[in-house]
């Protein structure tokens, strides 16, 4: 039996043991954790047993930050470098100036525990101390966290990013999302604070949809704010200086006559040399000459627009049970639906789930799902274009197609005056022109009554007021 004592002497170790340090709650916790990560991160959380201390951030934003050698230098060869015997400094205290101290203890985080927080306000700032400290799996984490966080509104600002830090595969996703978006991608703030070099990346492209005007009229911003973040006066002159070889990569001799006369010519960013050369293959059958623009259109892609009028008012579909929005449509020749046009508010972002599909046997009214999408979009304007992830082949021979749309989100308009047959015609590279007429059905024999008018389609109004295609 224990004396009086030592029980005495137990109670005042228990009563006087500050918590970090060991309290008697904490004298087992190793017990309670089953992989080494957890006893590690329980380490970092609660300091214990520390031996080096970063003096992290600069000016009032700086923090100390206790940590362990021994785990460092096992996740980073900078840490090991740096705690080696071959490091001689007489203090544990450490200063990083140069990092945040948000992002520095992120960092801490992932080398102690292989979990991180990412949000993109951080991201930028975590890659930047994974890079100091070569730290490949934390890049690789974050490069991961930007691709399956990317979209039309922040590829300009991922690219930037990515391009920065040499992030490869983030750079090549970024360009895709630009390119099957384009003109939207290119009225984010942040493209006009792309490099040089990035612009170009952008402009080599052959698939960027966007018509060649639009191109040229961001082009024109992006060296605009060239000028003013230069402290240059805005000019043609110092336009050009900015834009170097970037000019020469749009495809002028492409546009529309009407427009190179009304914007390019009256901008005075071509020569007069440049002009005419230009201005010679719009009069020329051949599109060869001394001209130093491209004469090949970029993959473009057609719009077709169902209604003639739009009306303010109604909503996106009944709430109980859940609404979708559904058109057929047929077509006289394959083509290749890249996506659809919806209705919106300006500044706003959708949940939207998106259905195609082929008919299996028109008689029982059987589908076969082609496509199933879900996700957030932003509108910027009255209708936003939500993009599918591949070109969805539609056949002939497979027709009517059914497209669905349920749509949840603040509400805008409604397309009235349904046009049922539509007839395209696109000009290819050689001239020759090509010809398809889709027709819209009530597939699902939607009959809309005057209050339901905003609330389901049909071919005569409703949701889906654009079909994007290729031919």
């Amino acid at each position: 039996m224990a004396s009086t004592s030592s029980k005495e002497e137990d109670d005042s170790f228990a009563n006087n043991v500050t918590p970090g340090t060991g309290s008697i709650d904490e004298l087992d916790w190793q017990g309670t954790k089953s992989y080494l990560n957890e006893s590690c991160h329980h380490l970092f959380e609660n300091k214990l047993l520390c031996d080096v201390e970063f003096v992290v951030g600069s000016g009032a934003d700086t923090e100390k930050i206790p940590a362990h050698k021994l785990i460092l230098a096992a996740r980073s060869a900078v840490f090991f470098a740096m705690f080696s015997e071959k490091w001689s400094a007489e203090s544990s205290e450490i200063n990083v100036e140069d990092v945040e101290p948000a992002a520095f203890k992120q960092m801490l985080k992932f080398l102690y525990s292989d979990k991180i927080d990412l949000s993109l306000e951080t991201v930028t700032a975590i890659i930047y101390v994974a890079e100091k400290y070569a730290i490949t799996a934390l890049k690789n984490r974050c490069s991961d966290f930007l691709s399956d966080n990317l979209c039309t509104e922040n590829a300009c600002n991922i690219l930037i990013t990515s391009r920065h830090f040499n992030m490869d595969k983030v750079v090549n996703d970024s360009l895709d999302i630009i390119a099957k978006n384009t003109e939207l991608a290119l009225k984010a703030e942040d493209f006009v604070n792309i490099h040089l070099e990035t612009l170009c990346l952008i402009l080599e492209r052959s698939d960027l949809r966007i018509n060649e005007i639009v191109l040229f009229e961001a082009v024109d911003r992006w060296a605009e704010k060239a000028c003013i973040k230069n402290n240059r006066c805005v000019s043609v002159t110092h336009k050009r200086q900015f834009l170097k070889n970037a000019l020469f990569l749009i495809r002028f001799p492409v546009m529309k006559p009407e427009e190179f006369l009304s914007k390019v010519a009256t901008s005075g960013l071509l020569s007069s040399e440049e002009e005419v050369s230009v201005l010679r293959l719009f009069t020329l059958s051949s599109k060869t000459g001394d001209c130093r623009f491209s004469t090949i259109p970029r993959r473009s892609f057609l719009v077709i627009n169902r209604f003639q009028h739009e009306v303010t008012g109604g909503r996106f579909g009944l709430s109980n049970p859940a609404t979708y929005h559904t058109i057929g449509f047929s077509v006289t020749r394959m083509i290749k639906v890249i996506g659809v046009g919806l209705y919106g508010t300006a500044n706003v972002k959708y949940n939207v789930e998106i259905i195609l599909q082929e008919t299996i046997n028109s008689d029982q009214k059987s589908y076969k799902d082609k496509l199933i999408l879900t996700g957030m979009h932003y509108c910027s304007d009255r209708i936003f274009r939500i993009f599918f992830p591949e070109p969805i082949e539609v056949d002939p021979k497979k027709c009517p197609y059914r497209l669905r749309a349920k749509i949840k989100g603040s509400y805008s308009m409604y397309g009235s005056g349904g046009i049922q047959n539509e007839t395209t015609i696109t000009k290819t590279s050689d001239n020759e022109g090509e010809t398809v007429t889709i027709s819209f059905s009530n597939i699902d024999s939607v009959t809309i009554k005057e209050s339901d008018r905003g609330f389901l389609s049909n071919v005569t109004c409703g949701q889906i007021p654009e079909l994007l295609f290729e031919l």
